[in-house]
């Protein structure tokens, strides 16, 4: 079934939550909404990161395994991993990729942070309004972040180097 409102085509579930009028957002949200059923359908929703390090397609139709949330839970806390890098943390992560095997660092690795990094943050509020909550992801996630600061703090000096480099590239860039 469904309504039309405001020149949106919108389902009777979207109407009734309010989320069929024609802005931006409530786009965004059915539009959201839509898929993440259908991932939802398929188990193809969950555990993104954890199917990934388990040699699988983030969104294959996929159930993960309790073994498989175990490997990929002691893999990033590991040294089979080489390197976790986090895009919240853009520069941090391209500075330690280089402490940890040096080369070169490059202008166009600094150019700036990917710009939906500041608005994930957003979306994960959406997701979760949703109904969306990843435990097993998040779980991992937070290890990531966990080696991601302890790596931070090992390479500290090298980091603060590379860090001040980037700093310097950035104000060149901008007087450009």
């Amino acid at each position: 079934i469904w309504a039309a409102t405001n020149g949106s085509r919108c389902t009777a579930n979207e109407a009734r939550e309010s989320i069929c009028d024609n802005s931006e957002a409530s786009r965004f949200r059915r539009g959201l909404a839509r898929y993440v059923s259908v991932l939802n359908r398929s188990s193809a929703l969950y555990a993104c990161q954890t199917k990934m390090l388990a040699g699988k397609g983030c969104h294959a139709e996929h159930t993960i395994t309790s073994a498989e949330v175990t490997r990929a839970f002691h893999l990033v806390l590991s040294r089979n991993l080489s390197y976790v890098g986090l895009t919240a943390f853009y520069n941090e992560s391209v500075c330690l990729w280089h402490a940890r095997f040096g080369r070169q660092l490059h202008s166009f690795e600094v150019q700036g942070p990917i710009e939906a990094v500041s608005s994930s943050e957003g979306h994960v509020d959406t997701l979760r309004q949703l109904g969306f909550d990843d435990i097993v992801d998040e779980k991992l996630f937070s290890m990531a972040r966990k080696r991601f600061g302890m790596e931070l703090h090992t390479h500290r000096a090298r980091i603060a180097q590379c860090r001040a480099a980037v700093t310097r590239g950035e104000r060149r860039l901008r007087s450009v």
